[in-house]
């Protein structure tokens, strides 16, 4: 019997299921911030109702926009940042679309 791949069976679509991970550290490593996810659904089954090991936040299209930049910069960054040190800390992103700039501040 043939072996077929499912990703070439007709009238079957690849799930477009996705998350994003935001992963964030301090440089010398002494010290991560909580992992946070992203997703599509407000609230997703498998959470619903259970303490959950990492933040979620739900976003359309399951990408890092402004809005959700911003949110975990409000809600995850700064307090863990003002949690640790007084002392002013650089935070590092690249130039994508969706996150932060300088104008913001």
């Amino acid at each position: 019997m043939p072996e077929e791949n499912i990703s070439t069976v007709r009238g079957k679509k690849k799930l477009k299921e996705r998350v994003t991970l935001v992963v964030c550290a301090y440089a010398t490593g002494s010290h991560k911030l909580p992992m946070t996810m992203i997703g599509k659904p407000q609230t997703p089954v498998c959470i619903r109702g259970r303490e959950w090991p990492v933040i979620y936040f739900n976003q359309k299209r399951v990408w890092m926009d402004f809005h959700t930049c911003k949110k975990w910069f409000d809600e995850v960054l700064y307090p863990e940042i003002k949690r640790r040190t007084d002392k002013p800390v650089l935070l590092l992103l690249d130039n994508a679309p969706g996150h932060i700039n300088a104008q913001w501040f």
